[in-house]
């Protein structure tokens, strides 16, 4: 649910993709461009921390082969609704704090011939123990 609810903030507030927000792999394949995807990639542990992990969130925007102008463009505003928000999994209501990180960059796709920009985000998951 925790992609839910990226991909509602997405779809909220990047007016360009015209809520064309879509789980990975799962867009149309005549969807309007430019549209985004949200995938969870692989949860990695804090090594400093036995009890934290870190899940990453890959945001790919896609767009035609012309120019990566306006996914640049796209992409800036997405960072600017999820860096630093807050967004509640509304399966079991835990809340994430979401953070840009390193990573991304420009990406063409031959089997859809369109071109696109990576931004990974991430948030903390703390394991609950009893004490």
């Amino acid at each position: 649910m925790l992609r839910k609810a990226v991909i509602q903030r997405i779809s909220g507030q990047v007016s360009a993709l015209g809520g064309r927000v879509y789980e990975e792999s799962l867009a149309p394949g005549d969807a309007t461009r430019p549209y985004a995807t949200v995938k969870l990639a692989t949860s990695a542990r804090v090594e400093e921390d036995p009890f934290t992990s870190y899940q990453p969130i890959e945001v790919r925007i896609y767009g035609d082969r012309t120019s990566f102008g306006p996914l640049d463009e796209i992409e800036q505003s997405v960072v600017a609704a999820l860096d630093g928000a807050e967004v509640t999994d509304s399966g079991d209501g835990s809340t994430h704090l979401l953070h840009w990180g390193p990573g991304g960059g420009d990406f063409s796709d031959e089997a859809k011939q369109l071109i696109g920009r990576l931004t990974v985000f991430a948030t903390a998951i703390v394991v609950k123990t009893e004490v």
